[in-house]
């Protein structure tokens, strides 16, 4: 009596696994891109602000260049996520900065401070979060579309 009383839990468990482990897949492989790609254009301007990145999250075409202007009073760090390492973007580290190859990592790889910009062009499609390294809590992203 006791066995079948456990089965119906044992069913319903199995259920909420096999549905968490199907959207688990079927959302980690989607990469939103915006609803017109072709409405996308060359460059974007993300500003730094007191609240975060103004847009948060831009679009922009393979090839394009993002412009981040520090508006703020506080100095601001954008990078790649992952926080601290910043290989999100492919090819990027932190570890590039103060290299040769800082250039063609998506990290300022210093703090900007108030007025200060930096810019980095896209080249590979795909979503790309970016956080403040100075404020790992302040992110973005950056879509590119090609």
């Amino acid at each position: 009596m006791k066995q079948t009383r456990l089965f119906p839990v044992i069913g319903v468990m199995a259920l909420l696994v096999l549905a968490g482990c199907a959207q688990t897949g079927s959302t980690s492989q989607q990469t939103p891109t915006p609803a017109n790609p072709a409405s996308a254009s060359m460059s974007a301007t993300v500003n730094i602000t007191s609240n975060g990145y103004d847009p948060q999250s831009v679009t922009v075409k393979k090839g394009g260049t993002v412009t981040w202007v520090n508006t703020a009073d506080s100095p601001n760090w954008p990078a790649s996520a992952v926080h601290p390492t910043h290989e999100k973007y492919p090819g990027s580290s932190i570890a590039k900065c103060n290299t040769p190859e800082a250039s063609t990592t998506f990290d300022a790889c210093k703090e900007l401070a108030s007025g200060e910009s930096y810019s980095f062009v896209f080249n590979e499609a795909g979503e790309w979060p970016y956080h403040n390294h100075v404020d790992a809590a302040t992110f973005g992203k950056v879509i590119v579309v090609g």
